[in-house]
Protein backbone atom coordinates (compact mmCIF):
# COMPACT_ATOMS: atom_id res chain seq x y z
CA UNK A 1 0.00 0.00 0.00
CA UNK A 2 1.20 3.33 -1.42
CA UNK A 3 1.19 6.36 1.37
CA UNK A 4 -0.27 9.22 -0.32
CA UNK A 5 2.25 12.25 0.06
CA UNK A 6 0.97 15.26 2.63
CA UNK A 7 -0.05 18.30 0.50
CA UNK A 8 2.54 20.43 0.44
CA UNK A 9 1.82 23.55 2.76
CA UNK A 10 4.58 25.79 1.15
CA UNK A 11 1.74 26.07 -1.81
CA UNK A 12 -0.90 27.52 0.51
CA UNK A 13 -1.32 30.99 1.47
CA UNK A 14 -1.93 31.90 5.01
CA UNK A 15 -4.09 34.30 6.44
CA UNK A 16 -2.55 37.89 7.16
CA UNK A 17 0.51 37.19 5.55
CA UNK A 18 2.94 38.90 2.75
CA UNK A 19 4.95 36.91 -0.10
CA UNK A 20 7.22 38.55 -2.13
CA UNK A 21 6.85 36.79 -5.46
CA UNK A 22 9.45 36.68 -7.56
CA UNK A 23 8.07 36.52 -11.93
CA UNK A 24 9.89 35.90 -14.96
CA UNK A 25 12.17 37.62 -16.91
CA UNK A 26 11.57 36.78 -20.20
CA UNK A 27 9.95 33.58 -20.42
CA UNK A 28 6.30 33.16 -18.92
CA UNK A 29 7.85 29.20 -18.86
CA UNK A 30 10.41 29.87 -16.23
CA UNK A 31 8.08 30.90 -13.38
CA UNK A 32 8.06 28.86 -10.27
CA UNK A 33 5.52 26.30 -8.90
CA UNK A 34 5.30 27.49 -5.64
CA UNK A 35 5.12 31.77 -7.25
CA UNK A 36 2.29 30.24 -9.24
CA UNK A 37 0.63 28.30 -6.54
CA UNK A 38 0.63 31.71 -4.19
CA UNK A 39 -0.55 33.94 -6.75
CA UNK A 40 -3.81 31.97 -7.22
CA UNK A 41 -3.83 31.46 -3.83
CA UNK A 42 -3.82 35.20 -1.98
CA UNK A 43 -6.06 37.63 -1.25
CA UNK A 44 -5.04 40.44 -3.31
CA UNK A 45 -1.75 41.32 -5.60
CA UNK A 46 0.18 44.35 -5.47
CA UNK A 47 2.30 45.10 -7.81
CA UNK A 48 4.29 47.29 -10.32
CA UNK A 49 2.13 48.01 -13.37
CA UNK A 50 -1.21 46.25 -13.09
CA UNK A 51 -0.98 46.20 -16.78
CA UNK A 52 1.53 44.10 -16.54
CA UNK A 53 0.73 41.56 -13.74
CA UNK A 54 -2.83 41.18 -14.85
CA UNK A 55 -1.25 39.56 -18.18
CA UNK A 56 0.47 37.59 -16.92
CA UNK A 57 -2.09 36.07 -14.19
CA UNK A 58 -4.09 35.71 -17.65
CA UNK A 59 -1.53 33.61 -18.93
CA UNK A 60 -1.81 31.13 -16.18
CA UNK A 61 -5.18 31.48 -16.08
CA UNK A 62 -5.50 33.03 -12.70
CA UNK A 63 -7.89 36.58 -12.05
CA UNK A 64 -7.07 38.25 -8.75
CA UNK A 65 -7.59 41.50 -7.23
CA UNK A 66 -4.49 44.14 -8.01
CA UNK A 67 -3.58 47.11 -6.63
CA UNK A 68 -0.31 49.62 -8.14
CA UNK A 69 2.33 49.53 -5.45
CA UNK A 70 5.52 51.26 -6.59
CA UNK A 71 7.83 54.22 -5.42
CA UNK A 72 4.78 57.14 -6.44
CA UNK A 73 2.24 55.32 -4.03
CA UNK A 74 4.77 53.62 -1.42
CA UNK A 75 3.23 55.75 1.38
CA UNK A 76 -0.17 55.19 1.13
CA UNK A 77 0.04 51.44 0.21
CA UNK A 78 1.73 50.42 2.70
CA UNK A 79 -0.91 51.49 4.90
CA UNK A 80 -3.50 50.01 3.15
CA UNK A 81 -1.76 46.86 2.42
CA UNK A 82 -1.25 46.69 6.28
CA UNK A 83 -4.87 47.07 7.22
CA UNK A 84 -5.41 44.52 4.71
CA UNK A 85 -2.92 42.09 6.39
CA UNK A 86 -4.36 43.16 9.83
CA UNK A 87 -7.73 42.21 8.83
CA UNK A 88 -6.61 38.29 8.00
CA UNK A 89 -5.50 38.57 3.79
CA UNK A 90 -2.81 37.48 2.19
CA UNK A 91 -1.10 39.73 -0.18
CA UNK A 92 1.93 38.84 -2.83
CA UNK A 93 3.98 41.46 -3.66
CA UNK A 94 5.43 41.59 -7.87
CA UNK A 95 7.50 43.71 -9.64
CA UNK A 96 7.49 43.56 -13.66
CA UNK A 97 9.47 40.67 -13.58
CA UNK A 98 12.40 39.64 -11.35
CA UNK A 99 12.61 39.49 -7.59
CA UNK A 100 10.59 42.60 -6.27
CA UNK A 101 13.61 44.77 -4.47
CA UNK A 102 13.76 44.21 -0.98
CA UNK A 103 17.44 43.27 -0.20
CA UNK A 104 19.26 46.39 -2.01
CA UNK A 105 18.30 48.17 1.03
CA UNK A 106 17.58 52.49 0.70
CA UNK A 107 14.10 53.36 -0.50
CA UNK A 108 13.35 50.05 -1.68
CA UNK A 109 13.76 47.87 1.40
CA UNK A 110 12.23 51.03 3.33
CA UNK A 111 8.73 49.76 1.40
CA UNK A 112 8.70 46.64 3.20
CA UNK A 113 9.99 48.04 6.20
CA UNK A 114 6.96 50.46 6.17
CA UNK A 115 3.94 47.75 5.55
CA UNK A 116 5.26 45.66 8.74
CA UNK A 117 5.45 48.54 11.24
CA UNK A 118 2.18 49.57 10.06
CA UNK A 119 0.63 46.09 10.76
CA UNK A 120 2.41 45.73 14.07
CA UNK A 121 0.38 49.10 14.73
CA UNK A 122 -2.81 47.97 13.11
CA UNK A 123 -2.75 44.66 15.06
CA UNK A 124 -1.94 46.75 18.21
CA UNK A 125 -5.17 49.04 17.43
CA UNK A 126 -7.04 45.25 16.70
CA UNK A 127 -5.78 43.65 19.94
CA UNK A 128 -5.61 46.12 22.52
CA UNK A 129 -8.57 48.12 21.83
CA UNK A 130 -7.05 51.12 20.70
CA UNK A 131 -9.78 53.72 19.32
CA UNK A 132 -12.92 52.65 18.02
CA UNK A 133 -13.04 52.35 14.28
CA UNK A 134 -15.64 54.22 12.68
CA UNK A 135 -18.31 52.19 11.01
CA UNK A 136 -19.58 52.24 7.66
CA UNK A 137 -22.99 51.42 6.13
CA UNK A 138 -25.18 52.33 3.36
CA UNK A 139 -28.71 53.27 4.36
CA UNK A 140 -31.52 54.02 1.70
CA UNK A 141 -32.68 56.95 1.10
CA UNK A 142 -29.45 58.29 2.84
CA UNK A 143 -26.45 56.83 1.20
CA UNK A 144 -23.23 56.09 3.04
CA UNK A 145 -23.54 56.71 6.79
CA UNK A 146 -20.22 57.17 8.86
CA UNK A 147 -20.40 56.70 12.34
CA UNK A 148 -17.59 57.73 14.04
CA UNK A 149 -16.10 56.94 17.76
CA UNK A 150 -17.74 59.76 19.49
CA UNK A 151 -21.16 59.00 17.91
CA UNK A 152 -21.52 61.64 14.91
CA UNK A 153 -22.95 60.90 11.94
CA UNK A 154 -21.48 61.65 8.42
CA UNK A 155 -23.26 61.19 5.13
CA UNK A 156 -21.75 60.88 1.60
CA UNK A 157 -23.81 59.65 -1.56
CA UNK A 158 -22.94 56.33 -2.55
CA UNK A 159 -22.36 57.74 -6.07
CA UNK A 160 -20.34 60.37 -4.88
CA UNK A 161 -18.20 57.67 -3.10
CA UNK A 162 -18.14 55.32 -6.67
CA UNK A 163 -16.39 58.14 -8.23
CA UNK A 164 -13.81 59.22 -5.50
CA UNK A 165 -12.82 55.58 -5.63
CA UNK A 166 -8.78 55.76 -6.59
CA UNK A 167 -7.96 52.24 -7.64
CA UNK A 168 -5.42 51.43 -10.57
CA UNK A 169 -8.76 50.94 -12.70
CA UNK A 170 -10.27 54.37 -11.83
CA UNK A 171 -7.45 56.54 -12.02
CA UNK A 172 -3.72 56.02 -13.97
CA UNK A 173 -1.43 54.50 -11.77
CA UNK A 174 2.11 56.70 -12.55
CA UNK A 175 0.06 60.32 -14.19
CA UNK A 176 -2.91 60.01 -11.56
CA UNK A 177 -5.40 61.11 -14.31
CA UNK A 178 -8.86 59.89 -13.73
CA UNK A 179 -9.71 56.80 -15.77
CA UNK A 180 -13.46 56.93 -14.58
CA UNK A 181 -15.75 59.19 -16.35
CA UNK A 182 -18.02 60.71 -13.42
CA UNK A 183 -21.28 60.57 -15.87
CA UNK A 184 -20.80 57.08 -16.24
CA UNK A 185 -21.30 56.30 -12.28
CA UNK A 186 -25.46 56.13 -12.16
CA UNK A 187 -26.88 57.82 -9.42
CA UNK A 188 -28.43 54.84 -8.00
CA UNK A 189 -25.39 53.03 -7.64
CA UNK A 190 -25.48 50.76 -4.07
CA UNK A 191 -22.55 48.66 -2.49
CA UNK A 192 -22.60 45.23 -2.32
CA UNK A 193 -20.87 44.13 0.05
CA UNK A 194 -18.63 47.08 2.74
CA UNK A 195 -16.15 45.39 4.57
CA UNK A 196 -13.78 46.60 7.06
CA UNK A 197 -10.12 46.31 6.45
CA UNK A 198 -8.56 46.49 9.65
CA UNK A 199 -9.29 49.88 11.32
CA UNK A 200 -7.85 51.82 8.43
CA UNK A 201 -10.08 51.21 5.98
CA UNK A 202 -13.28 49.49 3.89
CA UNK A 203 -13.28 48.03 0.93
CA UNK A 204 -16.42 47.84 -1.09
CA UNK A 205 -17.94 46.35 -4.11
CA UNK A 206 -20.53 47.80 -6.05
CA UNK A 207 -23.49 46.98 -7.49
CA UNK A 208 -21.99 48.03 -11.38
CA UNK A 209 -19.47 45.25 -10.62
CA UNK A 210 -16.52 47.26 -9.60
CA UNK A 211 -14.67 45.26 -6.64
CA UNK A 212 -11.75 46.77 -5.66
CA UNK A 213 -12.31 50.07 -4.19
CA UNK A 214 -10.51 50.44 -1.07
CA UNK A 215 -11.75 53.55 0.96
CA UNK A 216 -9.26 54.89 3.60
CA UNK A 217 -11.35 56.04 6.63
CA UNK A 218 -10.17 59.45 7.19
CA UNK A 219 -10.81 59.65 2.95
CA UNK A 220 -14.25 58.95 3.35
CA UNK A 221 -14.75 61.73 5.96
CA UNK A 222 -12.89 64.38 4.22
CA UNK A 223 -15.45 63.34 1.27
CA UNK A 224 -18.40 63.81 3.50
CA UNK A 225 -17.29 67.36 4.81
CA UNK A 226 -16.83 68.60 1.79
Amino acid sequence: MTDTPAPNASLAALPGHLYVVATPIGNLADITERARAILGAVDLIACEDTRTTGALLTRFGLRKDLVAYHEHNETEMAETLAAQIAAGRSVAVVSDAGTPVVLAGGASAQHYTAIAGSVVREVSKIQHGGLARPTVAFVDGRGIVVTTGDGAEHVITAADLRRACRCAVCVEEFSGKPLLAPETVAENICPQTIQPMGNYAVAIAWSDGHTSSIYPYDAILKLAAD
